[in-house]
Formats: structure tokens, C-alpha cells, sequence
């Protein structure tokens, strides 16, 4: 750059403060983001930033170039290349051919990239695949059925089995608490699925011989019209899932033996013998 100022000299001069966007995680080749135009214009600098949003709400970088919002210009881009698409499918297929030749040539190089884009995007990328999914199914009704076909025949190999496990274990000895995080947020999310886990968990521990499945317990709550199996109070609101011969005294997971009751009488039947606490109950003599 012919002998002009440092990106670090010029930063120095606007007080030492180093500017970086919230949602940048790329490896900087100009060095720190600086605050005016100008300056990053006598770094050499391709980007700037203010800090300030742009007239779209946008707090991004902003080209030294043109003062134009990166985030805008992407997204100009975008909507100009979806249109292409959609009048030139020869100029469709020969991009997607470059991008296959790209991944081909550095799969890594691509891998890194979107690691990148989605830690700064999970939020956007989890919700776009929701609403994605969401139009798939409305196209295709048989979609998920499908595809649940497809990994019931996957399951059935012991070998992809202990090949997925291995996988998954690799994957949280790296990052223990992202998968804790996940854990968290899906059971907060789906608090019945997470609670039919944890009960088949229990029982495989005991050794309890079954299993049983959310839509199983959706079925016994219909039998039951959204009672309490005991003392017949709305269930609608709050349940607990019972086992009617307690695991404890030998009895099985499997949906046959199970039951929902208030948390009241759950908690006062806790692993007595159905019998004993239909007595007590005063539901037998």
C-alpha cells in the first residue's frame, strides 16, 4: 500500500477501539474493522464499520467501496440470482456445477464455511428449516411417512446402529455442553417426547421388559376422555403417566400397562400394588 498508515495506526488514531460486527466470525484479512470510510480507504480496507444501522435496520459492515450495507448488497443478490433462476435453468445448472466443482476441489474449505454461517445464523437457519419443511409436507403429504419408512429399514442394520452411536459419542466428547444446550432447549420445547424418554430410560435401567411412545400415551388420554383413571378429575391441564403394576413389583413399559392420573393420586398411588391402592381409594372392599 505504498508506505500509507497501518490498519493498527489508523485504529490508534480514532482512540484505540477495534470495531468488529456481532455476527462476524471470519478470519480478518485487513485487520480490524475501522469506524469511518475514509480510514478504511487508506488502510486498504475492503469493509468498515459504524456501528450505526444502515437505512434498513441492518448493523453490519459496510463497503469501503461505496458506503453500501454488505448485508443489503447480499441481499440484492440474492433476490437477482433467484430470478435468474427461475428464466434461465441453463444458467441455474452451470452455477450449480461451479459450486460442485468448488466443494469437490476443498470440501473442507465449504464445510468451514458453513460451520461459520451457522454459528452466526442458528436462530435464522433453525426457523427457515422449520418453514421449509412446513411447505414440504403441505406439497407432499406422504413426505414424513416416507421418510420414516426409510429409517425404520436403516435401524433395522445392528451396524448402522452402532455406526450412528459412535458418531453421536464422538460428537459430544468435542462439545459436551452444546449438546447438553440442545438437550435443554428440545425438552423445553417438547416436554411430552422429553417425558416419555425419561420413562423409557427409567425402565430399560430397571430392566423392565417394553416400550412405549408419545402417541401411545395420546391414545390411553383419549380412552380415558382426559380423566384421572382413579378419581375421574379433568386431566386436561396436568398428568402424570402411571405404571399399574409398578416397575418396582414387576411389571412391564409396554402401553398396556400404563395409565394417567391427576398428580395427586399419582403421587399417593406412588408403587403400591393396583389393588391395594383401589382399597384405599374405596374403589374396592
Amino acid at each position: 500500500m505504498g508506505g500509507g498508515p497501518t490498519v493498527l495506526e489508523l485504529t490508534n488514531a480514532f482512540g484505540g477501539e477495534i470495531y468488529q460486527a456481532a455476527n462476524d466470525n471470519r478470519e480478518r484479512k485487513n485487520g480490524p474493522w475501522l469506524p469511518t470510510q475514509a480510514a478504511a480507504k487508506k488502510a486498504g480496507s475492503k469493509h468498515y464499520f459504524t456501528g450505526e444501522p444502515c437505512q434498513n435496520g441492518h448493523i453490519t459492515t459496510r463497503y469501503a467501496s461505496n458506503a453500501a450495507c454488505t448485508k443489503c448488497a447480499s441481499d440484492t443478490r440474492n433476490e437477482q440470482n433467484k430470478l435468474r433462476a427461475a428464466l434461465d435453468p441453463e444458467w441455474k445448472a452451470e452455477r450449480n456445477a461451479k459450486q460442485r466443482e468448488r466443494y469437490a476441489a476443498d470440501p473442507s474449505k465449504s464445510r468451514a464455511h458453513n460451520k461459520r454461517w451457522i454459528a452466526a445464523n442458528d436462530n435464522h437457519r433453525r426457523e427457515y428449516t422449520r418453514e421449509y419443511m412446513r411447505m414440504r409436507r403441505a406439497e407432499d403429504p406422504t413426505l414424513n411417512e416416507r421418510a420414516k419408512e426409510r429409517m425404520r429399514e436403516k435401524r433395522a442394520d445392528p451396524a448402522y446402529v452402532e455406526a450412528e452411536r459412535e458418531k453421536e459419542r464422538q460428537r459430544y466428547a468435542e462439545n459436551p455442553e452444546k449438546h447438553r444446550e440442545k438437550s435443554r432447549r428440545y425438552a423445553k420445547e417438547n416436554p411430552e417426547v422429553a417425558a416419555t424418554h425419561a420413562r423409557n430410560r427409567r425402565a430399560k435401567i430397571r430392566e423392565a421388559e417394553g416400550f412405549h411412545t408419545t402417541e401411545d400415551v395420546n391414545e390411553i388420554l383419549v380412552r380415558q376422555r382426559h380423566r384421572c383413571a382413579f378419581c375421574g378429575t379433568s386431566i386436561r391441564k396436568a398428568y402424570d403417566v402411571d405404571h399399574i403394576v409398578p416397575i418396582s413389583k414387576g411389571g412391564s413399559n409396554w402401553p398396556s400397562n400404563l395409565q394417567c392420573l391427576c398428580p395427586t393420586c399419582n403421587r399417593q398411588k406412588n408403587n403400591l400394588d393396583p389393588f391395594v391402592f383401589a382399597r384405599r381409594k374405596g374403589k374396592l372392599l
